[in-house]
């Protein structure tokens, strides 16, 4: 699909649209030859980075690969009254028109990008978009802006790099004890999903940690288990909708290592107290007074 130069002008414009035939399909739009949004992998139903599809989509909607390998987008229509059509316009926005009989006219049900966080890579690599945030951009947790003045005026476009080499890679010897995963929930997964057979949201976290080049993992209980090797692009976090996805952080900045000192001073204080009752001095439910 391919948008109008403009508005009354329909020769080709700069913008095109079309599903990248990625292991995990997607829709994209494209601005020339750079990304400009993408709507998530297909999970056989929606695309789960497009929350408004848990509704508008449904019915109907269908994308499969044909013997060829090739993917094919289909749309059945399940009344004679219901009339759907997508419209790519001159400005970059894929559209959705729903057909209202009573008044007899379109109406647009859905359109994207929708948000300045629809907007492709908006923070950069390793960078996180929130329409509930101010700025918009944070780094992920466990990373620092690339270039700190550029970040700090609004640029945002380098996004961040890690505060913490991971243990993993510290080692040197692929092990991967040390690091663990970070759970943030209602996320639209970053690009560039690879797929991994696992069965189980247990099994997709177990091969991912001892992966080293896996960064990253969700699992879609439609989809399976989702991986991600290197840099995280394309991070939006939504209201409602999204998936779980988990990424791999030393355990110093998972605060492991507050929780292990935490658990080891307690271990401490109690092997005291059992001295202390095992000379007969006090108990737990007695109290000692110096006379």
């Amino acid at each position: 699909m391919t948008s109008w130069r403009s508005a009354s002008d329909p020769s080709p414009g700069n913008f095109s649209s079309g599903i990248d035939p990625q292991k995990l399909p997607q829709v994209v739009i494209l601005d020339g030859a750079d990304p400009r949004w993408r709507s998530g992998p297909w999970d056989g139903g929606t695309y789960i980075g497009v929350p408004a599809m848990d509704y508008m989509y449904l019915n109907g909607y269908n994308l499969n690969k044909n013997y060829e390998g090739m993917i094919e987008v289909s749309y059945d229509y399940f009344n004679d009254s219901f009339y759907n059509r997508y419209v790519l316009d001159s400005l970059g926005m894929l559209k959705q028109f729903l057909w209202e009989e009573e008044k007899n006219s379109w109406f647009t049900a859905w359109s994207a990008p929708d948000t300045e966080c629809d907007l492709y890579g908006r923070c950069g690599p390793n960078g996180r978009c929130s329409m509930s945030s101010s700025p918009i951009c944070n780094c992920l947790k466990g990373f620092e802006p690339k270039y700190s003045g550029e970040w700090n005026g609004g640029n945002w476009s380098a996004g961040c790099v890690r505060s913490k080499q991971l243990e993993c890679e510290k080692n040197g010897n692929g092990s991967w004890k040390g690091d663990g995963f970070l759970k943030m929930e209602r996320i639209k997964v970053p690009d560039f999903a690879d797929s991994l057979a696992a069965g189980s949201l247990t099994e997709c976290e177990e091969k991912c940690q001892k992966n080293c080049s896996c960064v990253a993992y969700a699992y879609d209980s439609l989809i399976g288990c989702m991986i991600w090797g290197g840099d995280l692009m394309d991070i939006q976090q939504f209201a409602k909708g999204g998936v779980d996805f988990n990424i791999r952080l030393p355990a110093s900045e998972l605060g492991s290592l507050d929780f292990i000192a935490g658990e080891m001073a307690y271990a401490g204080f109690l092997h005291a107290i059992r001295s202390v009752e095992e000379k007969g001095l006090c108990g737990l439910s007695s109290c000692c007074v110096q006379g």
